[in-house]
């Protein structure tokens, strides 16, 4: 089994932004290109995702990032929780 393991990707509001509308930038491209290169079977992020209080949009940037069919596994990380209750923002990705 291949497994793709990223963490850390601490994508800014304005790249989080642009993600959502399909336009990838910088390293966010370069993670698309190694998923599709690389071709793994499972993908895995392990936290700090996204700017504090936008964990919601996690999903909705995956599918711009990864190709699809592959599974993708993410673990929240501090940042992802900033100024959130835990459970908010579980709520929000369930």
């Amino acid at each position: 089994m291949k497994i793709l393991c990223l963490a850390d990707l601490h994508i800014g509001e304005t790249q989080l932004q642009k993600a959502l509308i399909g336009e990838l930038t910088g390293h966010l491209l370069e993670i698309q290109a190694l998923s599709l290169s690389e071709n793994p079977d499972v993908i895995a992020v392990a936290g700090d995702l996204l700017p504090p209080g936008k964990a919601e949009y996690i999903s909705a940037v995956w599918k711009q990032i990864f190709p699809a069919g592959i599974p993708v596994m993410t673990v929240i990380g501090n940042h992802d929780l900033w100024y959130s209750k835990f459970e908010d923002v579980l709520a929000k990705l369930r």
